[in-house]
């Protein structure tokens, strides 16, 4: 996401506390910054298929791939399982 040379300029912002909140739990999970999870949220903010949802898509078409070419119960909970998962985390 971030380009190396790329000019950073510091812009005063309001933010809801309920927003920053949020905010701050979203990067404590991911493991990152406050900063790239609001400058994620703000390149994203038109289009919700941010690069971590989009890759959850392509791990459950892989798995449901998988599941379909050796058939197993187990791997069907699993995709299930991320699908539940990842509907979780878009609502």
């Amino acid at each position: 996401m971030k380009k190396q040379n790329e000019k950073r300029i510091c812009k005063p912002l309001r933010i809801p506390e309920h927003v920053v909140k949020e905010i701050e739990s979203e990067a404590k999970k991911k493991g990152t910054t406050f900063s790239h999870v609001a400058i994620e949220r703000l390149q994203h903010d038109y289009n919700k298929l941010t690069p971590a949802i989009l890759s959850k898509l392509q791990d459950i078409a892989n798995m449901a791939t998988e599941a379909v070419d050796n058939p197993s119960p187990e791997l069907a909970k699993n995709v299930q399982k991320e699908v539940e998962s990842l509907w979780k985390s878009l609502k």
